[in-house]
């Protein structure tokens, strides 16, 4: 099984991630997400993000 890891890999947390993938000896695959262009806030990108949906859903009950 091989893990993939999102993001820019300039940016600090996808480069924790990979430290510890490395550590570990997990195969992962990286697949690069352009935040300049919105690349995060497509439809198809956000329906990998069930966390987003969820906070949307509490954000909405607690504001």
């Amino acid at each position: 099984m091989v893990v993939k890891v999102y993001g820019p890999l300039q940016a600090a947390c996808p480069q924790r991630v990979l430290a510890c993938l490395l550590e570990k000896e997990v195969d992962f695959q990286v697949v690069p997400v352009d935040l300049e262009s919105g690349h995060h806030k497509r439809p198809d990108f956000l329906a990998k993000q069930v966390l987003c949906f969820f906070l949307s859903l509490l954000s909405q009950f607690f504001l």
